[in-house]
């Protein structure tokens, strides 16, 4: 039987302190405790995915247990604690069990969770007698001994039916009335949903919500609205039950929302795109005007005479223009001015989707700026756009528009993909079209405006002495992109976790899964990035983490030019990295006697390097000197670093 042991040092993770490079995040799950137990003098507290612990004493000081401390799974089913073996039972979701003893080590039972099974293999409850768990299963249970982390026995028969406690009891140390003042009087800081597919970020403000989406399974939960300041450390939720007393009908507001966009002149002043309700308007967690068909004419309902107005995607422009779409109708796009006044346009060939929503985005790096509209469709029959307001939103005279719902490729191939999952705009004004069919690229906006769904597939080579290249995640359900600011491909999928691409998508830098990194999932449902600090934030079915990258904004000068680490010591078999540079600084670095051993410009604020110089060998030890010059050869800068034996 294979056990693996984890010993570990408990310790507490605050994203208010700033984090190295490669360091994860995992942000607690915090709607409600929903399970406690008393174990080793502690009260251990349950909240979404998140294990806690609290001393009765000192109910402040709480401790966060993760992968990155110790456990061996993500997302918990239930906790329960064995009297007799002395142990907490740590149960997961798929079927993963640790152990923890009154030392802090871990003992994990992965049998089951590793076994193939006929029947229903969904964990339904727990119970525990003398020692012994008891783990109900969609086809029976199973009998597992705590103390040696084995297990006993199963049984093909529902283990409700012996209500006499012959095959354990579901007894909690902790009562329903004291979780209820633990929640008050403890509650933890984190995110109120454990499954948000819509996030953004915005000058030290995440903004999450557990959107309607049709990939994930777990969106209708209390909390579906989160603000996260990151300087503070400190989450905000807002509960729907906090404000559907507003509105008659409150099916509507349970089906949730859709899209969130932040003020750039403002990160707490925000939208909220609602699948029944119009736009939600926010000054943080506090609503302070409504817009939908009820109050407003300049959005429609998508039902007669109510005010079921579906919001799909949302942006707001630097200029106080927020635009979006008002799903189902025949002018879907809409505009309110910084007025107030809300405006409507037509896409040509668009259709109205009856039973789905749009994402939006504004694209940045390209003078026309278009529009680019997305159509989500639940019953796989999506549809892309592009719109371009000629630079005068308020007057639609020399607006034009296009549609397209099938993608050639440039070797004459073409897609219909299930579904248009997410775009984005990288530095070079190129789109990254995230598909249910792999990724695809349109390469100059007002080729792809003349030419509706002409797109590139990316190739990468295969080196082999062929000609031959394999299509970059080919067939492969692509659901978010992100572009950081050294322009690198940050892909999340469906099912295989995320990918870090370099800015042609030729190189795979890194690949993220439940089994090398924290991520409660491999269904990633959005991303969300920090171009200041590096951190891009994951949100995952299952919970929220954020991960430390070297992508960071380039600086206004060179007064803070670090290289860490340094010194670099003969154990580190990591990369060099060098922070605090312009945007496309020319790097050169050379050893003492002023030979130049590796050049490279920066994309962003930062490079990496791997430590191997022109010989391709990895440097030795002694004294490297770094310059570097801006763009226009004016500025300069010069540090230096130490490598040691």
């Amino acid at each position: 039987m294979f056990r693996l042991l984890c010993i570990f040092a408990f310790f507490a993770v605050s994203f208010a302190h700033a984090l190295a490079i490669g360091e994860w995040t995992v942000f607690p799950s915090s709607a409600n405790y929903r399970r406690g137990e008393v174990f080793n003098s502690k009260i251990f507290l349950l909240s979404g995915n998140t294990l806690f612990s609290v001393n009765e004493a000192d109910l402040g000081n709480k401790q966060q247990y993760s992968r990155l401390t110790g456990l061996c799974g993500s997302r918990i089913f239930d906790i329960i604690v064995s009297e007799k073996a002395d142990r907490l039972a740590i149960v997961y979701t798929d079927g993963n069990i640790d152990f923890m003893d009154r030392d802090g080590n871990v003992t994990n039972l992965p049998d089951y969770a590793n076994k193939t099974v006929m029947g229903d293999r969904t964990i339904t409850a727990l119970s525990e007698r003398d020692g012994k768990l008891y783990v109900s299963t969609g086809f029976g249970f199973l009998i597992v001994n705590i103390a040696k982390a084995e297990f006993e026995d199963t049984f093909y028969f529902d283990i409700a039916d012996y209500a006499d406690g012959t095959y354990g009891n579901r007894i909690s140390t902790v009562s329903d009335e004291q979780l209820a003042e633990l929640n008050d009087k403890a509650k933890a800081n984190g995110v109120g949903s454990m499954s948000n597919a819509t996030i953004l970020y915005l000058n030290g403000t995440l903004l999450t919500a557990n959107t309607e989406d049709y990939r994930s399974s777990v969106f209708n939960e209390p909390g579906i609205l989160s603000i996260y300041d990151t300087y503070d450390d400190k989450w905000e939720t807002v509960n729907r039950y906090d404000i559907e007393h507003l509105f008659t009908d409150h099916t509507a507001w349970f089906q949730g929302p859709t899209s969130l966009a932040i003020d750039p002149r403002d990160n707490r002043h925000f939208m909220v795109g609602t699948f029944s309700l119009g736009l939600l308007e926010f000054n943080g967690t506090q609503l302070i005007s409504y817009h939908n068909a009820l109050n407003n004419e300049g959005i429609e309902s998508i039902i007669p005479d109510t005010y079921t107005s579906r919001i799909g995607g949302m942006v707001m422009t630097d200029d106080g223009y927020l635009w979006f779409m008002n799903t189902g109708v025949n002018k879907p796009l809409r505009c309110m001015t910084p007025s107030g006044k809300i405006l409507s346009y037509p896409i040509d060939g668009y259709n109205i989707i009856q039973n789905g929503y749009d994402r939006l985005i504004q694209a940045r790096n390209d003078k026309y700026r278009f529009k680019w509209i997305l159509g989500i469709r639940p019953w796989e029959n999506c549809q892309g756009a592009l719109y371009y307001d000629g630079g005068t939103p308020e007057d639609p005279a020399d607006d034009e528009s296009v549609s397209f719902s099938t993608l050639t490729d440039q070797d004459g191939y073409q897609y219909n993909p299930k579904y248009f999952n997410d775009i984005a705009e990288d530095k070079d004004g190129k789109m990254w079209l995230m598909t249910s069919s792999g990724p695809f690229v349109f390469d100059s906006q007002i080729e792809a405006f003349k030419n509706p769904g002409h797109v590139r597939r990316v190739k990468i080579p295969r080196n082999d002495g062929t000609n031959y290249a394999d299509y970059l995640l080919a067939n492969v359900d692509c659901s978010c992109v992100l572009v950081d600011a050294n322009n690198q491909k940050w892909i999340g999928t469906s099912e295989s976790g995320l990918y870090l691409l370099s800015a042609d998508g030729l190189t795979q830098i890194q690949h993220f899964t439940t089994d090398n990194s924290p991520l409660p999932s491999d269904n990633i449902l959005a991303l969300a990035y920090d171009d200041v600090s590096g951190t891009v934030f994951i949100s995952c079915e299952g919970g929220i983490v954020s991960y430390t990258s070297d992508a960071v904004r380039g600086a206004d000068n060179y007064s803070n030019v670090k290289c860490y680490p340094n010194p670099v010591r003969p154990e580190y078999s990591g990369a060099l990295h060098i922070t605090g540079l312009k945007a496309n600084t020319k790097v050169k670095i050379c050893d003492i006697n002023n030979r130049t051993i590796y050049t490279t410009i920066s994309e962003g604020g930062s490079i990496s390097w791997d430590l191997v110089g022109e010989s391709g060998s990895r440097i030795g030890a002694g004294v490297y000197l770094v310059y570097g010059t801006d763009q226009n050869g004016k500025g300069g800068m010069v540090t230096k670093f130490l490598v040691v034996n």
